[in-house]
């Protein structure tokens, strides 16, 4: 996932011109994402060896990491549909399997794939279609899933607010871009200052059927700048 040279894995395989950061982010975007030190713990049921700690900018959730309620999730292995997940129409043209949830209905929940240990060296740790964490584990050849994981510098100017984001399509992500006017896009004049204005919430824009105007060419009347001025001096 991190596009590491031959000399960084055992099968010495060399991924630096096929990987899914460098295929996935700008290079501004790769800048924002943390070196995040991975612990690998042993399993903790069969405890089988998790092998060396890493420094990855991208890895794969633990078995502890599941059961981590910070992260949202629930505190043990039983069935949780927090943990389910929505197969991709990407994972889907990859060959991933999917199945229905035992514990919310749903249908074309993917199996994917945790990074600790299973029950030996040839299982790994897996999360089912029903959100249950598999401590046994599947071979590593099982065509699950992959929840790739990082952490963002929150502070850099390549991050933005993702907005109201879901996996089952129920939400139109296409929406959630940290821009809230449908009418401002990169081309138009004082984006950044639009945008700043909006994120401050100073100017909040008019909503439409679909999603909020700024409408940029629009002449300012006297009570509209009252209104900026109030909410700039609420800022200060």
């Amino acid at each position: 996932m991190n596009g590491y040279g031959a000399s960084s894995n055992q099968p010495r395989k060399d991924y630096r011109t096929k990987s899914f950061i460098r295929a996935t982010f700008s290079s501004a975007e790769r800048a924002a994402i943390l070196t995040t030190t991975v612990v690998n713990d042993d399993n903790a049921e069969h405890f089988t060896s998790g092998g060396n700690g890493t420094k990855d900018k991208v890895f794969l959730l633990s078995e502890a990491e599941v059961y981590d309620a910070t992260h949202g999730f629930g505190t043990s292995a039983a069935l949780d549909q927090r943990r389910e997940c929505k197969l991709s129409d990407y994972g889907h043209a990859m060959g991933a399997w999917s199945g229905q949830s035992s514990s919310s209905g749903s249908s074309g929940i993917c199996l994917w794939w945790l990074r600790s240990p299973g029950a030996n060296a040839s299982y790994v740790c897996n999360v089912d279609a029903s959100g249950f964490v598999d401590c046994f584990g599947g071979l590593v050849v099982a065509p699950y899933a992959t929840r790739p994981a990082l952490n963002l510098n929150l502070a850099s100017a390549s991050v933005q607010p993702a907005g109201i984001v879901s996996s089952d399509g129920d939400v139109d992500e296409s929406a959630a871009t940290g821009n809230p006017f449908v009418d401002v896009t990169d081309d138009t004049s004082h984006h950044d200052e639009i945008l700043w204005l909006a994120e401050s919430g100073i100017s909040t824009g008019w909503d439409t059927p679909s999603r909020k105007e700024f409408r940029p060419n629009d002449n300012v009347k006297r009570g509209d700048m009252a209104a900026f001025l109030f909410r700039l001096d609420g800022i200060g």
